[in-house]
């Protein structure tokens, strides 16, 4: 029984990795996808952006820094799946970025500044600002998902390998059957310091 919940609980933490890693690796297709048609569209993409509540002559500087921020956080992203010391910087570098695209797409909706902007800057064609508003939600609900799926992961390893221990420590798991100690077992001398404290 101990046996079947231990295996699947690894199963869980795994299916749980997986999944992380997927949210992870559409992500950066979108955000590097959205970057490189920023690139490709560039002088549309400076028109439509005259169109915001931004004054006209930041267009250009305001589109470039857009563009660049979108294939930043697409390569960090990327790059955070094969290091993962990269990738809660990367992550929370995106949650930042869609966190400013749902509250920019709040203010549009709700006329914030005095006029309804043109909702042309999304990341679709023909997009509505609810519609933007939903999708940009949608995402930081994703990567949040993500954060949480990939990092609380390891802190339950981190967890397990305590329970384990104090389960040895108490008697409740027993070594392994070939007779070796079970992996990660205390030697003698530190269970006795324990029981001393």
């Amino acid at each position: 029984m101990g046996d079947t919940f231990v295996h699947m609980e690894a199963t869980g933490r795994t299916t749980k990795k997986i999944v992380g890693h997927a949210i992870v690796g559409l992500l950066a297709l979108a955000f590097l996808w959205r970057g490189w048609m920023g690139i490709r569209n560039y002088s549309s993409e400076v028109t439509k952006m005259r169109e915001q509540f931004f004054p006209e002559s930041w267009a250009p500087v305001i589109t470039a820094a857009n563009t660049y921020l979108l294939l930043t956080v697409g390569l960090l992203l990327s790059a955070g799946l094969f290091r993962k010391a990269l990738l809660p910087y990367s992550l929370m570098l995106a949650v930042i970025t869609l966190a400013g695209y749902a509250v920019y797409s709040e203010l549009a909706l709700l006329s914030a500044f005095g006029y309804r902007p043109c909702a042309c800057i999304g990341w679709f064609e023909h997009m509505k600002w609810w519609q933007l508003l939903l999708l940009n939600s949608g995402l930081l609900i994703l990567t949040i998902m993500a954060f949480f799926m990939i990092f609380t992961e390891g802190g339950c390893e981190n967890r397990n390998d305590n329970s384990r221990r104090l389960g040895m420590r108490q008697g409740r798991i027993r070594p392994r059957r070939n007779g070796t100690p079970a992996r990660n077992a205390p030697n003698l001398q530190y269970i006795f310091i324990y029981s001393k404290t």
